[in-house]
């Protein structure tokens, strides 16, 4: 399923995003090192949630695709943000596959994708 494997990028991304900054935390430059540590902890720890989501999607249990939409939902208001701050590279490629990811999940709700028959 093409929506499972965009969550699954979502998912690496986060996870390495995680690991830079816990990475860059360690540095010099840095005025709040614990800050920096705790954010980097925080992404990696969604980005592995966000893996397993993708792996549900795989399985595709209808009941359990809430979550990735929610999580899409919330990608949009701050992927607009990012755009409106000045942040365009980062917000356009995140709405892009927000979008994506719901268009996906409808298409493959319209087309039958779920089967909630099977409790």
């Amino acid at each position: 399923m093409a929506a499972a494997a965009l969550v699954a990028v979502q998912g690496l991304v986060l996870v390495g995003l995680g690991v830079l900054q816990a990475v860059r935390g360690l540095g010099d430059d840095i005025d709040d090192v614990g800050r920096a540590e705790f954010g980097g902890l925080l992404a990696v720890l969604a980005g592995v949630v966000v893996l397993a989501l993708a792996r549900v999607l795989v399985v595709d249990r209808s009941a359990t695709k809430s979550p990735v939409i929610v999580i899409q939902l919330l990608c949009l208001p701050v992927g607009a943000a990012m755009i409106s701050e000045g942040l365009p590279a980062y917000g356009f490629p995140l709405l892009a596959v927000a979008v994506a990811i719901l268009a996906l999940l409808v298409m493959a709700g319209l087309r039958g994708g779920g089967d909630e028959s099977s409790g």
